[in-house]
């Protein structure tokens, strides 16, 4: 019986030493992948819009009889980069192009979720087709008296995004779906945005980065 219990006492180790090394290889893994989703892209906005000209300037109809390094030589040339400079942003773009549009957006829907805006927001968009990312939000209008509020909290979120994200277009619509407001931020003015100071300076010092901002029945 001593020995059978022996037995017993050895496997059930053994079969927690296994689980404990499965549960630290799933912790691995889940923390790499959430590290990966926060990091910063490899390049900067500026070689994101090359390597979006280079993309579009291999399917220029003019160029369809040239080879690729002929093709690489002269984009590189009418960007203004040696074609060393040009390799290089592909090689680090290239890989996570796929990628970029969904972890903005997913960066953009995280930092909105902690903001008073977070049941309001309906719609969030992020276009990367173009070198000029861009990304569209819209709520439901709340207290007429918080718009700028809640318009410098949508701004402060994109800001939380990685910086390829350059230009934001805000909206907030009535029960019926017509704009109360509208406005649009660059980079520059959405860092400026301090969240804590938001209900000091919204009505006031933040509005100012706005671009174009309206108030009231609009299209």
């Amino acid at each position: 019986m001593a020995d059978i219990l022996c037995v017993l006492g050895v496997i059930h180790r053994n079969a927690c030493a296994v689980v404990l090394k499965l549960l630290m290889v799933c912790w691995v893994i889940c923390f790499s992948q959430s590290a990966r989703a926060d990091a910063p892209f490899a390049f900067t906005a500026d070689e994101y819009r090359i390597y979006i000209d280079w993309r579009d300037g291999c399917l220029d109809p003019r160029l369809a009889a040239h080879s690729d390094a002929s093709k690489l030589k002269k984009i590189a040339t009418n960007l203004g980069v040696n074609t060393g400079r040009l390799q290089d942003i592909i090689s680090r773009v290239e890989p996570e192009s796929a990628s970029i549009q969904q972890r903005i957006e997913g960066a953009l829907q995280a930092a909105l979720q902690s903001t008073p805006l977070a049941s309001r927001v309906d719609l969030v968009t992020v276009d990367v087709d173009s070198g000029h990312v861009v990304a569209g939000v819209r709520w439901k209008c709340g207290d007429p008296q918080d718009i700028s509020q809640d318009a410098a909290y949508a701004a402060w979120a994109a800001s939380q995004t990685d910086a390829l994200l350059s230009t934001v277009g805000l909206w907030c619509v009535d029960d019926f779906g017509v704009k109360q407001f509208s406005a649009t931020i660059g980079r520059s003015g959405m860092n400026r945005i301090e969240r804590a100071d938001i209900p000091r300076f919204a009505a006031s010092r933040y509005i100012r980065l706005f671009e174009k901002p309206k108030f009231g029945s609009h299209i």
